[in-house]
């Protein structure tokens, strides 16, 4: 055991002196590896981040949410929007399911100690809802928090917020529009990320009791989650319910096979996975966890390279030790101690990196994440990654410089044989490769969402606010418009249900003139009023638009021309529409706009005026003046509803939220591949200063022939130049494959086009002939009779 302990610290001892004694080639592979490491760790540390995100709730992969997946013009409708009494038949009829219970958001104001709350994340939930979440209850009894009709349960911030410390249990809370409740528990929220941020509960049965919804299978607007732990085939329980459901609510005369299908996705599935399969965040935990790992195995190429590169340097050093008995295993050994000590240093380094990048790290990607010292699994992740750097990066110099023999030791040169050489040739194509390809991709990724960013939609975003409405807006509306449109700033005013980026609404028992019997149509619908399309420059094709002068129209209908396609209509306007057993007519048709966010179609679907409806409020203002604007529209709102007060929300902002995601991970992308380019860099520099090493005595012989500078330089960058174009014919299909496959989530797309290739190609053509020509330079200037004496 002594002798072994006295080994080692001779290796560690020797390594250090060898580190010291190389100190530019040792700060050049630390910095490397630093850098490669510190990215290798942001990366995982966001990927932990994504795959963690609903992990929070117990047994997440066995609680479901349910979906309808819809057939609606050429493709699909799909929403987790269900009846209410689809829960009641599926408890019912589904043996599997053990728990289940109705979500509806029912966002209002909370009144507290004459305070007033404006609260988005209120849910009318069943008294099953604590069997099928597993909230840990701080106060009160999980099993009868909502067995009162007049019960709220809330999270331990809502009770902080509202009482500070005082007892929450028993008090009195008013919601606007629902009356007094009683607070009957606290529960705290989920100790980690969750995109399911309901906060205040009460019993939704109450609500529904005494309402048509109660009974309705076509008035679709609840989330139904289930609790099923004996599931172990998700496709099966879909069929299973999708069969109990269409039993329900089909027409047993009909042929139809275009029928809606029922399918689950698992809680801990939501965040990264949908059930179209199209665009999942899934494909982006893939895509840096590969750019992380390619970071990492770069690092510990440029690492290789440098270190071979000043091998001939330590000939002599290898030659002596094998001359006195040193064993090619423990030359092996003090070599892999070497590249130890500078992965250790390097990932000391890379820790303080990622500690100094995180917040800029946090910003690009919209996250908060910390480094989990405290963590029982980071020490043992670290020193496996300690580990498995450590041999990646230094096996190969250490089995290529302790395979020296002590002949060519002793002439201070070591004769590399083409293997060898054409192994570190491999190692740069493929830094290259991996590159160029990801120069590609990020670039077709940034072109993408910019495309989709400036493409016309079919109607106005800038310039427009809105609101969430309330009753005292409600009722007021008429006199609320006339005083905002007072003001010379403000252009419209309209109300409608959604806005016309995502009408997800949809309306089935549709009928007109010439319907097959069997063909099962669903629409999109939204409900507006007569201002709405003019607010937001919706194009009229044909007909008009719906206006105050006609008190009937709210029993008409303004269509679109995929509705008018698929109805198969010649002269649409004035033909008749029925929507369940109300029959009207079609006012007017607009141009097809997109309803739906990018990576979708446009649908079939129309417009009608149902006052119950409307959500929102839209304002439509000049650009000059805005903040004035804003301010006055504020006034007016608060003047008119005191206990909900305005909030300034820019429609154009909340387009851009839809793909905020896909325009974050395009920047992160672009970060890590600007770092991947930096460390090629440094691995071709590596690799230039070996071969101008091995190169040194016929430099000198050139130079003595007369040969220029010039010359010189341009045959070493030439050499280089041949490995970047193979690299190019390497990345430029695997970056088609990537790029062609993404894009196909998208049914808007740009043209892969040849050009981002060829630019592509030649910016890594210009790395290298600006890393390359550095050292050529510097080689090419030696004294002539220095280079002959070099060997």
């Amino acid at each position: 055991m002594y002798n072994l302990i006295k080994m080692i610290n001779n290796f560690f001892k020797i390594a250090i002196r060898n580190v010291l004694r190389q100190k530019s080639y040792a700060l050049i592979s630390i910095i490397n590896l630093s850098v490669g490491m510190a990215c290798f760790i942001l990366i995982m540390l966001w990927v932990q981040s994504e795959i963690s995100i609903n992990k929070c709730f117990q047994n997440a992969d066995h609680i479901y949410l349910t979906h309808k997946v819809t057939p609606t013009g050429n493709g699909n409708s799909i929403n987790a929007q269900l009846p209410y009494p689809y829960a009641t038949l599926i408890s019912n009829e589904i043996p599997e399911v053990e728990s289940i219970t109705r979500v509806d958001r029912w966002p209002t104001v909370v009144t507290c100690n004459e305070k007033h709350f404006s609260e988005r994340n209120i849910v009318a939930v069943d008294t099953t809802y604590f069997d099928v979440f597993h909230y840990k209850f701080v106060m009160g009894n999980a099993a009868i928090a909502l067995k009162e009709n007049r019960n709220i349960v809330i999270t331990t911030d809502i009770a902080e917020k509202y009482f500070s410390n005082s007892n929450p249990l028993n008090k009195t809370l008013d919601l606007k529009n629902g009356g007094q409740y009683v607070v009957s528990a606290v529960v705290e929220k989920p100790s980690g990320d969750t995109n399911i941020d309901h906060e205040l509960f009460i019993p939704i049965e109450p609500l529904y009791r005494n309402s048509e919804d109660y009974t309705d299978w076509f008035s679709h607007f609840l989330e139904t989650y289930i609790y099923a732990p004996s599931i172990t085939n998700v496709d099966s329980l879909n069929n299973k319910v999708s069969r109990v459901y269409q039993k329900q609510v089909r027409d047993p005369e009909s042929t139809n096979t275009r029928i809606t299908q029922i399918k689950h996705l698992a809680v801990s599935q939501l965040h990264l996975y949908n059930v179209e399969e199209k665009n999942q965040r899934i494909q982006y935990v893939y895509i840096f966890s590969l750019i992380g790992l390619l970071v990492l195995i770069v690092a510990c190429i440029n690492y290789m390279n440098i270190a071979t590169s000043i091998s001939t340097r330590r000939s002599r050093e290898i030659g002596l030790k094998k001359v006195v008995g040193a064993s090619k295993k423990r030359l092996t050994m003090q070599f892999l101690t070497e590249a130890f000590i500078q992965v250790f240093v390097s990932i000391l380094l890379a820790m303080m990196l990622v500690e100094l990048l995180r917040p800029l790290f946090n910003e690009l990607s919209g996250k908060e994440i910390i480094i989990p010292y405290l963590s029982q699994w980071f020490i043992p992740v670290v020193l496996l990654l300690l580990i498995f750097v450590s041999f990646l990066a230094g096996s190969y110099p250490a089995f290529l410089m302790s395979s020296f023999k002590p002949v060519d030791a002793f002439r201070g040169t070591k004769k590399t044989g083409k293997g060898q050489t054409s192994f570190r040739r491999a190692l740069v194509i493929f830094q290259f490769s991996i590159s160029i390809a990801l120069i590609i991709s990020t670039l077709f990724i940034y072109l993408q969402l910019n495309y989709i960013n400036k493409k016309d939609l079919g109607f106005e975003k800038d310039n427009i606010l809105y609101e969430y409405i309330n009753d005292q807006i409600a009722e007021k509306y008429d006199s609320f418009r006339s005083e905002l449109l007072t003001n010379p700033n403000i252009l419209n005013v309209s109300r409608g249900s959604q806005p016309p980026n995502y009408i997800s609404y949809g309306m089935r028992g549709i009928d007109w003139v010439g319907k097959d019997d069997n063909e099962l149509a669903s629409f999109s619908f939204a409900a507006i009023d007569e201002d709405y399309i003019e607010t937001f420059g919706i194009k009229l094709k044909e007909g008009r638009d719906f206006s105050p002068e006609f008190s009937t129209d709210g029993n008409h209908y303004v269509m679109n021309e995929a509705a008018i396609k698929m109805m198969n209509y010649d002269n649409p306007v004035g033909r008749q529409f029925q929507v369940e057993d109300t029959t009207g007519r079609i006012l007017g048709v607009v141009k097809d706009f997109n309803s739906k966010p990018l990576t979708k179609g446009i649908d079939p679907m129309f417009f009608i005026m149902i006052e119950q409806y409307y959500v929102y409020v839209f304002i439509k203002i000049i650009s000059e003046n805005q903040k004035q604007t804003t301010q006055f529209i504020a006034d007016t709102w608060n003047s008119y509803s005191p206990v909900q007060p305005f909030e300034t929300r820019f429609f154009e902002q909340r387009i851009l939220s839809e793909y905020r995601s896909e325009i974050r991970n395009s920047k992160l992308a672009l970060a890590f591949t600007v770092i991947i380019l930096l460390i090629t860099s440094i691995g071709l520099f590596g690799l230039a200063s070996h071969t101008a090493q091995k190169k040194t005595k016929e430099i000198g012989v050139r130079k003595v022939f007369g040969a220029s500078v010039f010359s010189m330089v341009y045959l070493f960058v030439k050499m280089f130049i041949r490995w970047v174009l193979i690299s190019n014919v390497i990345a430029w299909p695997v970056a088609y494959y990537f790029v062609s496959n993404w894009l196909d989530n998208y049914v808007y797309r740009v043209k892969i086009s040849v050009w981002v290739f060829l630019a592509s190609a030649a910016l890594a053509i210009m790395i290298s002939i600006i890393t390359v020509a550095y050292q050529s330079y510097r080689a090419a200037n030696r004294n002539p009779v220095d280079s002959l004496r070099y060997e």
